[in-house]
């Protein structure tokens, strides 16, 4: 549906810089202790994908998107439930081609899920918020350099 709009990486990750900090500040003023067991599950798949003798992106990136998908769950607001999947779905593609496959980049990308995780069982509503902000808006520089460096200074679309 995005993809006929001509919805760019940058309009996307702008979204999610607005939406995803509003459902971590709800997540954590709402989270049942069964919530916070299936983000503590997610986190545990994450980090076990992570581990593994060969890093399995695609699977980390799966559990990636669970756990920004469950945080909109808990929020109770099935349209904030909604977006995440249509962002990433309509992502993917760069994603796929300019987000670093490096184990040292995944590990990044968990530590920051791990931090989130840890101030909202603290019920910290306004440092889940500011922490998910900053986790997206350090992939667009990153997905920018690589792409820069395959294909030149056209930066994304």
């Amino acid at each position: 549906m995005l993809r006929h709009l001509r919805i760019t990486l940058k309009g996307l990750c702008e979204f999610r810089e607005t939406l995803e900090p509003l459902a971590a500040e709800r997540t954590a003023k709402k989270a049942t202790r069964d919530d916070l067991v299936e983000l503590e599950r997610i986190l545990r798949s994450f980090k076990s994908n992570l581990i593994t003798h060969e890093s399995k992106w695609f699977e980390v990136m799966s559990e990636d998107l669970k756990f920004h998908s469950y945080l909109s769950h808990i929020g109770g607001n099935r349209v904030f439930e909604a977006a995440p999947y249509t962002v990433y779905e309509n992502s993917f593609p760069y994603v796929e081609r300019f987000l670093s496959k490096e184990r040292v980049f995944m590990g990044e990308n968990y530590q920051d899920v791990y931090k989130i995780l840890r101030a909202i069982e603290r019920r910290g509503s306004n440092k889940a918020s500011a922490l998910i902000q900053r986790h997206i808006r350090e992939f667009v520089p990153t997905m920018e350099e690589n792409k820069k460096q395959q294909y030149g200074s056209g930066g994304l679309p």
